[in-house]
């Protein structure tokens, strides 16, 4: 028979250890979210920010040799393929961070509350973060400063493009 010491001994080190996997989890998902959630913001303000350039802008982006420029001014010639590779995108990136916030959930709510109640927590904190820090604030930003915005996602978002093409 094993020493009773032997077996209180296994369990705290496998509760240990399962805790310590379970926090380590938790702080990649976070991290990875709260990644997203700035991929988010920045495609949805990139959206705006291509589509609230004034004449005046594009005038000056088609007589840059910027690279940047250059760039900006091929994605303005196709705005549909433009708005499609924005949108999905946008889609992409919000999925996985309902996907992750589930799983993330999962994690640390306890089962003490109800399926309901958890199903509740989850839609209003995610789509609050979602609409508030991936859509709102970004789109404000985006209006009162294109051209910024829109030179600094030129290079993700020509890549996106290409990418995106079979989809877009």
């Amino acid at each position: 028979m094993d020493d009773p010491f032997q077996q209180v001994f296994s369990l705290i080190t496998l509760n240990n250890t399962a805790t310590l996997s379970n926090s380590i989890e938790v702080t990649i998902s976070s991290l990875v979210i709260l990644i997203l959630l700035a991929c988010s913001a920045l495609i949805s303000g990139s959206e705006v920010a291509y589509f609230s350039l004034s004449p005046n802008d594009k005038e000056a982006l088609e007589n840059s040799k910027d690279r940047k420029s250059q760039l900006l001014t091929s994605l303005l010639e196709r705005p549909k393929r433009l708005l499609a590779t924005i949108l999905i995108t946008n889609n992409f990136v919000n999925v996985a961070i309902v996907i992750l916030s589930t799983y993330l959930m999962d994690l640390v709510i306890n089962d003490t509350l109800s399926e309901t109640t958890v199903f509740i927590l989850q839609v209003v904190v995610v789509t609050f973060l979602l609409l508030l820090l991936g859509e709102v604030i970004p789109k404000i930003y985006a209006n009162k400063n294109p051209l910024s915005l829109a030179s600094f996602m030129a290079i993700p978002i020509y890549f996106l493009r290409t990418v995106l093409t079979p989809l877009s």
